[in-house]
């Protein structure tokens, strides 16, 4: 895996895709191939901080990070709590709830703009 610079770079790489990582990297949240992001990175960044809320409260937002990297299916990603991978598809690590996973898949696909609302964009 290669960083890349920023969320427009990951969008033009072949094979760019985002890591949301949380407490310090003790926790990989999500991977996802940038081909499938339909949501802008502010929408991305706001994600990041509402799933840290739910999963790492007692950080009180910090310890985050949102990274762009140049990687293929299979790759593994280095974190706590098993680390993650990425796949040709958003992955999303199996300790995050089965409701908030498809509240995510739907900000990612830019049909919400937060996890925190059950019906349309705001």
């Amino acid at each position: 895996m290669r960083i890349l610079k920023n969320f427009d770079s990951a969008k033009k790489a072949l094979n760019g895709v985002v890591v949301f990582e949380g407490d310090w990297g003790g926790q990989v949240y999500l991977s996802c191939p940038m081909k499938y992001v339909k949501c802008s990175e502010n929408v991305l960044k706001k994600l990041l901080r509402d799933i840290d809320a739910s999963e790492w409260d007692c950080n009180k937002g910090i310890g985050t990070n949102l990274t762009y990297y140049k990687a293929k299916p299979g790759d593994g990603i280095c974190g706590g709590m098993f680390g993650g991978v990425v796949e040709d598809e958003l992955w999303i690590h199996p300790d995050i709830a089965e409701d908030k996973k498809e509240l995510i898949k739907k900000v990612i696909n830019g049909e919400l703009t937060t996890i925190n609302q059950k019906r349309g964009k705001k």
